[in-house]
C-alpha cells in the first residue's frame, strides 16, 4: 500500500540530490572585532528551485495518509458489525482528551475491544510526551499544510559541520565553537561562531564546511526539519509500526 508513496519518496529524493550538485552555497567567515570571535555565515546563490518540489512531496504525503485510511477501512469494515462507511477513517490525535469523541465517530462505539486498543496505540497524545513530534501527527499536519499553505521554506538546513585545516605548520591551531545556530537558513544568516584560542599565525588557515539540505517552512508543523530525513521517517513509521499493528486484524 506504500508503493505510490514510495514512487514520490524516490522522485523527491532524485529532484533535490540533482539540484543540490550545483553551486548552491559558499560560508562565509568574518572577524567581529567587538566580540573577538570568527563569525560564520551563509551566502545562498540565487538558484532557482524546482516548481515541482512541494507537489511531489505532497503527494508522498497524501499516499502514505491514503495507506493508513485503506487500511483503517479494511480492518474497521471486516471487524466492527455495522460501521457507516462514510465515517470511517484513521483517527490522529494529539489530545487525550480528544480522543474518545474521535475513536467513537471514526471507528466505531461498538468496535471490539482488541480493536479499539490497537488504534489507540497508535495515536500521537499516547505514545509520546511530545505530540507534535510523532510521525503521525506530522503527516497529519504536513498534508493540511499542503492543501492550505505554502509547504516549504526552501530554507537551507546544514549538517555535518565541521572545520577543516588547511595551513598549520606549527600544530597551533585550538578551536572553541562559541555558538551554533539551528536551520534553516536564509541568505546572509550567521550560522556560527568560534574563537582561534591559539596565538595569532598569519601561516594558520582553516575552513569551515557543511553539506547543505532542503528543510521545511521553520514555521511550520515540521519546524525547520530535514525534508527527506523526516518523510522517510514517517514511511517507516508506517511500514515497521502501523502496519503491523493493524494487519493481525485482516487474517
Amino acid at each position: 500500500m506504500l508503493v505510490w508513496a514510495e514512487k514520490h519518496l524516490q522522485r523527491t529524493q532524485d529532484s533535490i540530490v540533482e539540484f543540490m550538485r550545483q553551486d548552491t552555497h559558499t560560508l562565509i567567515t568574518q572577524y567581529d572585532s567587538e566580540a573577538r570571535q570568527q563569525v560564520v555565515s551563509i551566502r545562498i546563490k540565487p538558484l532557482v528551485e524546482p516548481e515541482e518540489w512541494p507537489f511531489l512531496i505532497g503527494d508522498a504525503l497524501h499516499d502514505m495518509r491514503v495507506a493508513i485510511e485503506y487500511l483503517a477501512f479494511r480492518v474497521i469494515m471486516k471487524k466492527v458489525p455495522g460501521a457507516d462507511e462514510t465515517k470511517v477513517a484513521f483517527p490522529i490525535c494529539s489530545k487525550p482528551t480528544n480522543y474518545g469523541s474521535l475513536e467513537g465517530m471514526r471507528i466505531g462505539s461498538n468496535a471490539p475491544d482488541d480493536v479499539k486498543k490497537a488504534f489507540k496505540s497508535l495515536q500521537p497524545c499516547f505514545r509520546t510526551n511530545s505530540p507534535s513530534t510523532d510521525p503521525l501527527f506530522l503527516l497529519d499536519a504536513l498534508e493540511n499544510e499542503h492543501k492550505h499553505r505554502r509547504l516549504l521554506d526552501a530554507g537551507f538546513q546544514l549538517g555535518g559541520i565541521s572545520f577543516g585545516v588547511l595551513h598549520d605548520p606549527r600544530g597551533s591551531l585550538n578551536i572553541k565553537i562559541v555558538q551554533m545556530n539551528a536551520g534553516p537558513f536564509q541568505n546572509g544568516d550567521e550560522v556560527a561562531r568560534y574563537d582561534l584560542m591559539s596565538a595569532p599565525d598569519p601561516e594558520l588557515q582553516a575552513e569551515f564546511r557543511a553539506p547543505a539540505h532542503i528543510a521545511f517552512d521553520k514555521e511550520g508543523p515540521a519546524r525547520g526539519a530535514i525534508v527527506l530525513q523526516l518523510l522517510d521517517g514517517i514511511r517507516d513509521h508506517i511500514r515497521k509500526v502501523v502496519f503491523p499493528t493493524l494487519e493481525p486484524f485482516l487474517k
